[in-house]
């Protein structure tokens, strides 16, 4: 009675290469006589029986092993392809794959067609815009860039004149103590700058199209030359 309330099973149809290997075992035959048979490699017919066509070549290679197969155990070669194209098909690569991979692996494929190529030409120019707006954006709101590579802060020199050199955006003025400076296609620049007994300030200032500025100040002491070495030897 408790036979009749239990689920009935489907029983578990067998793959391709279970029922070519069970039937090679009824006639009592071994693999090393189906390779004699059929010429087939013998790793083939191991990955044959074990349901491993994707290290196997292309389908159509396959089918005519398994045709040759069905015919040496003396099956339908027709009925053993129907086994085999019920658990395996063949992708657009002609790789042989489980049944359904391919179809699921096509809807990711990319290809290029009229209508994506249109829109990575698009996406393409929307991203060079993007950049574009990006770099004006930084000149509209950011201060010009100003680098002073001499003098350095709070030196102390015993000479007339001094170096000041740097170098700015290419579309920004430099001023040097509200003296315009010229500057090359590069935007560096360099100014030989008087000196005063005693303590220089020197203001480097660069103004961009919109009036905003970056200033950097280097204070330079000049000292007479007597001073200059007593002063050496002591930090010396």
């Amino acid at each position: 009675m408790l036979k009749n309330f239990l689920p009935n099973k489907k029983p578990k149809m067998k793959t391709i290469g279970e029922i070519l290997k069970t039937e090679r075992k009824k006639q009592e035959k071994t693999l090393n006589q189906i390779h004699q048979e059929t010429r087939i490699p013998l790793e083939t017919l191991k990955a044959i029986e074990e349901d491993n066509f994707t290290k196997l070549p292309s389908a159509a290679f396959v089918k005519g092993f398994l045709k040759n197969y069905a015919q040496v155990l003396s099956l339908d070669p027709q009925k053993t392809l129907a086994f085999f194209r019920r658990d395996w098909e063949q992708n657009s690569q002609g790789e042989i794959v489980p049944k359904g991979l391919s179809v699921e692996a096509d809807k990711f494929k990319f290809s290029f067609t009229p209508k994506t190529t249109l829109i990575l030409v698009f996406s393409f120019v929307v991203l060079l815009f993007f950049v574009y707006f990006g770099f004006q954006l930084r000149y509209l709101l950011l201060p010009p860039r100003l680098k002073v590579e001499s003098p350095t802060a709070y030196q102390e020199v015993n000479q007339e004149t001094i170096e000041v050199r740097g170098s700015i955006d290419e579309e920004a003025s430099v001023y040097i103590n509200d003296q315009l400076i010229s500057t090359d296609k590069n935007g560096s620049f360099s100014y030989r700058f008087k000196l005063y007994p005693g303590e220089n300030t020197i203001e480097i200032k660069a103004i961009d199209r919109q009036s905003k500025e970056t200033v950097i100040e280097r204070k330079i002491k000049r000292v007479d030359k007597n001073s200059f070495i007593i002063n050496t030897k002591i930090n010396g």
